[in-house]
């Protein structure tokens, strides 16, 4: 099927629209940030495959987008700076070598094999952190198994509450993401229907694999991500530049990216030769080892914030929810209202209240009217107080048991291998790990393995202190609501545990400890309470309380521990277990932007690394012999490139590079095609072959008063594709003519050599300039444009702008044309016979208003 995108401006805001050949449109959807009032989309690029759709915005962003319906699959901020801005974006597909079984970038997530005893073999075996079930029903992200994707990777969707900073954690992609919004696993639906749509979305789980995503912005940067997410770092080009095109190729680790250089702020030039960036780095499986091991470590981290998160709304409550923390003071509130309104209290203490009912059994009016009177704590009350405090601290004992502390373990596998890598240099060295930082994690992730269980045994004795209290209001409710206040029943609770509860559960929690305060520096094995080192070191101290007459009272009992001596006999509750601060969450945040850094660092290796080769005639390389004055003596010219791999039999592979420009003037037209050749084996900076041809215009618009080109490409190894415009007038207002896409064979180009020297040209515009003066003075041969087929268009009649999209991929073969206000759309099957009837025109809808169009591409 053959599918063209449309991304068009309307109010401040920017659509991007998905249309068959037959002038059908798949989906049409609002592009931009909820809150941007002013945001534009710079350029688009399909995948590799056709399945997604990238998309670079003004202000810097990089978005992804579904072909299946237009959703967008994630979001990148691009680390441009702040007077720069975006100006291009390609995909490409990377080494082959990256599709094998070794090489594969995903193995993590679908399996395949591994080193005995690297963290990702090791993490296979370990079973699931949550049951498919459990993570459906959870609002906590499946990352769980590395037995399946679903289980691994977090939906970028998911909100960083809290921590924002972790949207920059270099990750490879989710197929969660790739797929249908529909579908619960990370494929599309196979479908028997017809529909092209369905098919669209099929095999959206290799969507990406191996492919190289580079972005351009205006000051002569390249930001590339693997595989449209993981980023690599930005990768300068030495010299005020904006970038043209770019190529990658597909054998070498190698991008060929053509530039135009800024001499002034007035005065640009297009260098001939383009500048070749090694990217070396990323042929070496180091870089796929990080990218899966931050990968992993970022699902890790988000799941651990997002559990730890869901056991704090479940204590504190969220939004219109009720947390089991704030139950019980809520009661107390009512408790106290009761007493100013009953005993007249002005100082009201209602855990004094409820400590003397509890060992006295004596009630006041309020305490009465709290538990029986007017219905305020009903049964109804206390059962929904019952079940609400007690499902929350059984669900962060659980949480903390089977969750976090399992998640941190596996964060100690993934640690440990990183920091093994310190110590490879010849293999890591590149990605900056220190030894320093790696071993801060650790300490931090054992720290929460033990604050987990920690906290898993508080909330244990916590729930069951609880539950013996409210054994306890039940049945003095009951004895309230009897009239029977002065009859003292048999307790069916345990007194010292309501006290306990009273004291320290009911206003003052030591669950909150777990959630406020600072990181927790104390050592590790402090979850224990200090305790005599041996039993005989016991007996003896036991002993000598006994035998110590000063510890006898007049009558000879002992003496309480409240009056003892404190110096003789340590308070237990100062120990350092009591006074240890465990604030687990402080630890995960600092754990979690650790983390963060380190791999963010690492991600930026491969642009670190990069070496960046100028061409042989730019202006660094021959900065005294630039001519800023050149004339090419024509109004407007445009240049498109493409690129061949030549491999024959018995010779090296060569690079062939095309480059044509159309430049025209009120008084002629000239195509200018440029071919140079480059033998892979050796460096792309100095070619082996350099060769020109011009064309004058052909038979077809010899009338013409004067004559346009709107756009240009290469549609395959054989034909350029143009859209003209032959001007039989000129009027005052905008231009207007007969507008065709002509079809060229530059194949059949005779081309002439030119000395590759000294005296070659420095830039396009002087090459052009002195092909010129040749052409004039009959010293360069030039050539009848060699149109094989015209196609006469019914858009494009006025206006300055038209965008040419094309494909020529085999069994695809079509061309689009998009006038300049975004309106009108023709498509063309290339290879159809005929005339004109195989075009077919497309008026985009009303709705729309009148927009100019901004991008255009073809899958």
């Amino acid at each position: 099927m053959d599918l063209f995108v449309v991304a068009t401006p309307l109010s401040n805001r920017n659509r991007l629209a998905l249309w068959k050949m037959g002038g059908v449109k798949v989906w049409d959807v609002e592009v931009g940030r909820g809150d941007a009032a002013q945001e534009s989309i710079v350029g688009v690029s399909w995948s590799p495959d056709g399945l997604q759709i990238a998309v670079i915005h003004e202000p810097p962003r990089l978005t992804f987008h579904s072909c299946h319906d237009g959703r967008e699959i994630r979001s990148l901020e691009t680390s441009v700076g702040n007077d720069r801005k975006l100006r291009g974006v390609w995909w490409f597909q990377h080494e082959s070598s990256q599709s094998s079984e070794s090489g594969r970038s995903r193995e993590v997530l679908y399996g395949g094999k591994f080193i005995t005893g690297s963290a990702q073999s090791i993490l296979r075996l370990l079973p699931p952190l949550e049951s498919k079930q459990e993570s459906r029903s959870s609002s906590t992200a499946r990352v769980l198994s590395l037995k399946a994707a679903k289980d691994i990777i977090l939906s970028q969707h998911e909100e960083l509450d809290g921590l924002p900073e972790l949207a920059a954690f270099p990750t490879l992609p989710s197929d969660l993401d790739a797929a249908p919004a529909s579908s619960d696993i990370p494929y599309a639906r196979q479908s028997n229907s017809s529909d092209d749509t369905q098919r669209i979305g099929n095999r959206s789980d290799n969507c990406g694999i191996g492919t190289l995503v580079v972005v351009a912005d205006d000051s002569g940067h390249l930001l590339p991500f693997l595989e449209g997410s993981y980023p690599l770092g930005v990768i300068n080009l030495g010299q005020d530049c904006s970038v043209v095109s770019v190529w990658k190729s597909p054998n070498k680790p190698i991008i060929l990216v053509h530039i135009t250089q800024f001499l002034t702020d007035q005065l640009s030039r297009c260098t001939i030769f383009p500048t070749t960036v090694h990217i070396s780095l990323l042929s070496s499986a180091s870089v796929l080892d990080v990218a899966r091991i931050s990968s992993i470590t970022r699902s890790l981290v988000l799941y651990v914030n997002r559990t730890f998160r869901e056991m704090s709304r479940a204590w504190y409550g969220h939004q219109s929810t009720e947390g089991g923390r704030e139950v019980g003071m809520k009661w107390i509130k009512v408790l106290q209202e009761k007493e100013k309104q009953l005993d007249g209290s002005k100082r009201t203490n209602p855990i004094f209240e409820l400590t003397n009912l509890l060992f006295t059994g004596k009630t006041s009016s309020a305490m009465r009217e709290f538990l029986g009177g007017s219905g305020k704590l009903s049964e109804r009350g206390m059962a929904q107080w019952q079940s609400t405090v007690a499902n929350a601290l059984n669900l962060i004992q659980d949480s903390a048991e089977r969750k976090l502390s399992p998640a941190f373990e596996r964060l100690v596998v993934v640690l440990e291998e990183v920091r093994g890598w310190t110590i490879w240099p010849q293999a890591y060295a590149a990605f900056q790990f220190t030894t320093e930082d790696i071993e801060l994690c650790l300490k931090l992730c054992h720290r929460g393995i033990e604050l987990a269980e920690w906290l898993s045994k508080e909330a244990t004795a916590e729930c069951q202190r609880f539950i013996e209290f409210m054994s306890w209001i039940k049945a003095e409710s009951s004895r309230v609501n009897d009239g029977v206040v002065s009859d003292m029943r048999a307790p069916t609770y345990d007194p010292l545990e309501v006290s306990e509860y009273l004291e320290h559960g009911l206003l003052n929690s030591s669950i909150d400890q777990w959630f406020t305060g600072t990181t927790p520096k104390h050592d590790s094995c402090l979850v224990q309470a200090e305790h005599s080192t041996n039993m005989g070191d016991l007996m003896t101290e036991i002993r000598s309380i006994i035998t110590r007459s000063t510890d006898l009272d007049s009558s000879g009992g002992l003496l309480l521990p409240s009056t003892r001596n404190q110096s003789t006999y340590p308070d237990r509750a100062s120990s350092s277990l009591r006074t240890a601060n465990p604030n687990l969450q402080a630890l995960i945040e600092e754990l979690s932007l650790l983390c963060c850094k380190i791999f963010q660092q690492a991600s930026g290796a491969v642009g670190s690394q990069a070496v960046v080769e100028t061409g042989p005639f730019t202006a660094e390389n021959n900065s005294g012999n630039v001519h800023p004055d050149v004339q090419t003596g024509f109004d407007d010219w445009l240049m498109c490139d493409r690129f061949l791999t030549v491999e024959e039999v018995g010779q090296e592979p060569r690079i062939v590079h095309f480059t044509a420009m159309a430049a025209c003037s009120s008084q002629e037209w000239k195509l200018v095609i440029i071919r140079k050749e480059y033998n892979m084996a050796q460096s792309f900076v100095h070619p082996k072959v350099v060769e020109v041809s011009v064309f004058d215009h052909g038979p077809l618009f010899e009338n013409a008063a004067s004559l346009e080109v709107l756009d240009l490409d290469f549609f395959d190894d054989n034909t350029l594709l143009a859209i003209t415009r032959c001007m039989d007038r000129k009027d005052s207002g905008e231009p207007q003519g007969h507008p065709y896409l002509i079809s060229i064979d530059y194949s059949r180009a005779q081309y002439t050599g030119l000395p590759v020297g000294e005296n070659m040209p420095k830039n396009l515009e002087e090459l052009i300039q002195k092909l010129m003066q040749l052409c004039v003075g009959g010293m360069f041969p030039t050539q009848t444009l060699p149109i094989t087929r015209s196609r006469e268009l019914k858009c494009c009649t006025i206006g300055k702008k038209a965008t040419l999209a094309v494909n020529g991929r085999e069994n695809r073969r079509c061309a689009c044309v998009l006038d300049g206000e975004g309106r009108h759309a023709e498509i063309f099957d290339i290879d159809a016979e005929g005339d004109d009837e195989d075009g077919e025109e497309e008026n985009q809808p009303s709705d729309h208003g009148d927009h100019s169009k901004e991008d255009l591409m073809e899958e």
